[in-house]
C-alpha cells in the first residue's frame, strides 16, 4: 500500500509498518525528530527528491529484509542503519554538515558515527546478503561514508552479494574521533575511510563499480584482512573503474593508524582502477592467499608509493602504471608462484622499484598491529622469477633487491622502442635509505573554537577557520573537499 502522508511524522509512522510505500513530496524541505526511526519489513521510502534536515541525532534503522530507501537528499546529525538481507540504497545524498562546509562532530553529541551503515547482528544470524547502494553520495561523514560490519565481534559472520555502484564518498572522516571518547586528542583514533567494507566479517561476490572517494581521512577502499587472532576471508571480490584521490593528506600526527592510501585490500580483481597524490600508497595491497589477485590496467599517479604489494604475492599477477611517484613506484613482492608484473614508469624516483620485503612496517600504517605484521615480513622468504617481470620506460631506471630476497634470471626491460636484457643484477638492499615524503604542508592540529567551527594551525603558525565564503587560493590544497576557509588574523 502506497502513503502520501502531509508531513514527516506521519510518514514515519506509515514507514515503521511491513509492506508499505510511503511518499514525501517533491521538492519538499522536511525536518526530521531525532531518535530511532523504524522501517518495516519490504517497506519502501521514496523521497521523490525532497530534502531531509537532522538539526538532532537521528537514525533511519532497518532491521527487517527487503527495505528500500531511494531519491532523497539529507544534512545534518543521520545515519542510516541496515541490519538484514536484501537492502537497497538509490539515490540517496547525505551531507555530515548543517552548514554545508564543516564536519559535525557526532561523537560529542553521542550520535552515530557512520553515514551508510550496514550491521551484522551475529545474535541473530551469522549472514547477511543482497545489499545494494546505486548511485549514493556521502559529504563529510564524520566516520566512515560506507561501511559494513560485525555486531560486537571481529569474525564469525559473512556479507554476500554486496554492491556499491555509482557511489561517492566525498572528505570522509572529520578529524574529531579519539583514541576514545573519554581521552586522546582529536583524530587520534580516526581511521575514517570511504568504503570500509568490510571492517570486520567475511565477504563473498563484492562489486564495487564506478565508484570514487575524494580527501578520505585514511583511505579511499578499504578491506581489514587478517592478522594474528583475527581472520577475514573474501572471494570473488571486484573493483572496476573505481577512483581514489588525496587520500590520507588531513591524517592527524597523533594518529595512532596511518594507513592514507587509496586502495587497501588483500584479493580479488582490480580493474581500471586508479589513483592519485595519496599520502601513503596508490594502491597497500596485502596479498595472503595464493592465486587470488589480479590488478588490470590500474594506475597511479603523484602518490608517495605508486604500489605497495606485499606477503611474497604468490601468483599475483599485476599489470600497473605509475606516474611521479614521491619515494617508490612499486615496493614488495611480484613475480613469484606463477605471478607476474608488468610495470610501467613515468617521471619515476630513484630508486623507482624496491624488490622483496617491504622497507618498513609503517608504509602500510598500522602500528597497532605492528607486532603481528613484523612477524610475518620476518618469516617469508621470497623468490622472484625475472623473466616473469616487465619494467617499462623512457629510459632504465634504479631498482633494488631486498637482501634477503632472490632474483632468479633477469627483469626485462622494455626501453623506449628497443627492448633490452641488461646483463647486471639489480644491488641487494638491506636498510635503503628512503628520502621523506615531500607532499604539501599540512595543518598541526585540528580544534574546535567557541562558535563549533574548526580551526587549523598551519606550520608557519598562521590560523584558518571554515567560514561559508571566500577561499585563499594559495591555501586551498590544504583544506579538504568542498571546504571554505579564511586567515584568522589575532
Amino acid at each position: 500500500m502506497t502513503f502520501k502522508p502531509a508531513d514527516i511524522a506521519a510518514a514515519l509512522a506509515e514507514l515503521k509498518r511491513d509492506g508499505t510505500t510511503v511518499e514525501l513530496a517533491a521538492g519538499e524541505t522536511y525536518k526530521l525528530p531525532s531518535g530511532l526511526q523504524q522501517v518495516g519489513e519490504g517497506s519502501t521510502l521514496d523521497g521523490h527528491g525532497a530534502h531531509l534536515i537532522a538539526p538532532s541525532p537521528m537514525r533511519i534503522v532497518s532491521r527487517a529484509p527487503g527495505v528500500t530507501l531511494r531519491n532523497f537528499s539529507a544534512n545534518g546529525y543521520i545515519t542510516l542503519y541496515n541490519y538484514a538481507s536484501r537492502y537497497t540504497v538509490e539515490d540517496v545524498d547525505i551531507d555530515h554538515s548543517l552548514d554545508g562546509v564543516s564536519h559535525l562532530n557526532h561523537g560529542a553529541k553521542a550520535a552515530a558515527t557512520g553515514m551508510f551503515m550496514t550491521w551484522l547482528p551475529l545474535s541473530r544470524t551469522k549472514m547477511l546478503e543482497k545489499i545494494t547502494y546505486r548511485r549514493c553520495t556521502g559529504r563529510r561523514s564524520y566516520h566512515h561514508t560506507f561501511n559494513l560490519n560485525l555486531e560486537g565481534a571481529q569474525e564469525g559472520g559473512e556479507f554476500r552479494d554486496v554492491l556499491f555502484d555509482g557511489c561517492k564518498a566525498l572528505s570522509p572522516g572529520s578529524g574529531f574521533e579519539p583514541q576514545d571518547r573519554s581521552k586522546g586528542p582529536a583524530g587520534s583514533r580516526d581511521w575514517s575511510c570511504g568504503f570500509d567494507i568490510p571492517d570486520a566479517g567475511d565477504i563473498t561476490r563484492l562489486t564495487v563499480r564506478d565508484c570514487l572517494v575524494d580527501d578520505a581521512w585514511q583511505d579511499g577502499f578499504h578491506l581489514d584482512g587478517s592478522w594474528t587472532g583475527h581472520r577475514q576471508n573474501q572471494k570473488d571480490v571486484l573493483f572496476e573503474r573505481c577512483i581514489a584521490t588525496r587520500c590520507g593528506r588531513r591524517t592527524s600526527p597523533a594518529s595512532v593508524e596511518k594507513f592514507r592510501s587509496g586502495f587497501y585490500v588483500q584479493t580479488g580483481r582490480l580493474v581500471d582502477c586508479h589513483t592519485r597524490d595519496c599520502a601513503n600508497a596508490g594502491f597497500g595491497i596485502i596479498n595472503e592467499k595464493a592465486n587470488t589477485l589480479e590488478v588490470v590496467n590500474c594506475s597511479d599517479e603523484g602518490s608517495a608509493y605508486g604500489m605497495i604489494l606485499n606477503y611474497a604475492a604468490p601468483g599475483a599477477k599485476i599489470q600497473f602504471t605509475s606516474t611521479g611517484a614521491k619515494v617508490r613506484a612499486f615496493v614488495g613482492q611480484a613475480g613469484s608462484g606463477g605471478g607476474s608484473l608488468d610495470l610501467t614508469l613515468v617521471a619515476p624516483p630513484s630508486p623507482a622499484v624496491t624488490f622483496g620485503r617491504a622497507l618498513r612496517i609503517d608504509y602500510l600504517g598500522c602500528d597497532n598491529h605492528a607486532a603481528q605484521q613484523r612477524d610475518k615480513y620476518d618469516r617469508i622468504g621470497y623468490s622472484m622469477s625475472g623473466r616473469a617481470i616487465i619494467i617499462r620506460g623512457s629510459q632504465k631506471p634504479t631498482v633494488e633487491v631486498w637482501k634477503t630476497s632472490t632474483l632468479n634470471g633477469a627483469i626485462v626491460y622494455d626501453i623506449g622502442p628497443d627492448m633490452t636484457i641488461p646483463d647486471e643484477k639489480p644491488p641487494a638492499v638491506d636498510t635503503p635509505e628512503v628520502p621523506p615524503i615531500v607532499l604539501p604542508p599540512e595543518p598541526e592540529a585540528y580544534i574546535l573554537s567557541e562558535d563549533g567551527a574548526l580551526k587549523n594551525v598551519l606550520p608557519d603558525g598562521t590560523t584558518y577557520m571554515q567560514v561559508a565564503g571566500f577561499m585563499d587560493p594559495a591555501v586551498a590544497a590544504y583544506f579538504p573537499h568542498g571546504t571554505i576557509w579564511r586567515r584568522v588574523v589575532e
